[in-house]
């Protein structure tokens, strides 16, 4: 469905002077259906995608040695190429994507460490509200 993809971004290490482990990053990417899913789209009578094109702005912040938190703010423009919402009358309008993640490592002894990872992401619209991902992973 896919025919051409391209994701670049550009990260900067410690941005501020005494903010030697934060991290801010901006990214851009495009994606593009391929000939026969607009050819598909046309022949159905359904609005023929096209690109999708997004933006994306992030800054880590080592907030405590052991806690790293990472708000995340992202633009959608004509997701998934055009498409129309679940009602087939119109199209799914652009989005704003505001998340947060966090990350808190627990030492033990110092001989393991234990991660835990928590992400939430809330859209514009609420298409994800209420969804919440949460990872925990252990470390040696």
């Amino acid at each position: 469905m896919i025919s051409f993809a391209i994701d670049a971004g550009i990260n900067l290490k410690a941005p501020f002077k005494g903010r030697d482990n934060d991290t801010v990053g901006l990214g851009w990417g495009i994606g593009r259906a391929s000939s026969g899913q607009r050819r598909y789209d046309r022949n159905s009578g359904a609005p023929v995608q096209g690109n999708e094109n997004h933006l994306e702005l992030t800054y880590q912040a080592q907030v405590m040695p052991w806690w790293v938190m990472q708000p995340d703010f992202q633009y959608v423009w004509h997701p998934s190429g055009g498409v129309t919402d679940w009602t087939g009358n119109r199209l799914v309008g652009n989005e704003a994507i505001f998340g947060l993640h966090s990350n808190i490592t627990f030492q033990e002894r110092d001989i393991k460490k234990h991660f835990l990872q928590i992400d939430v992401l809330k859209t514009q619209n609420n298409t994800m509200s209420g969804n919440a991902f949460y990872k925990c992973a252990l470390r040696t």
